[in-house]
């Protein structure tokens, strides 16, 4: 009996385990639908965005702009500016 028990208790105990990493991968998931969207949307109003609004949402997404005559760099930047990545264009 006490068998029984016990692995009712380890079977509830996993179904509730179970539930949680359920509700967190959906949770996941809605925040990269919502992620995605507002990048579709930051990028569709980059292109109507004043020189001083595009500043400062660069600015805000720690993105670094260089242009020389010959190319423009974009450099992603931790908050200690060390760079993560860039993208030469």
């Amino acid at each position: 009996m006490n068998k029984v028990k016990t692995d009712r208790q380890t079977d509830k105990q996993n179904l509730e385990s179970h539930i949680k990493a359920k509700e967190l991968i959906e949770h996941l998931m809605n925040t990269e639908v919502k992620l995605s969207y507002y990048c579709q949307r930051l990028r569709h109003d980059l292109y109507s965005a004043s020189y001083q609004d595009k500043c400062e949402i660069f600015d805000m997404l720690k993105i670094k702009v260089m242009t020389t005559t010959e190319a423009v760099q974009y450099r992603l930047c931790y908050a200690n500016q060390r760079y993560i990545q860039e993208v030469i264009g």
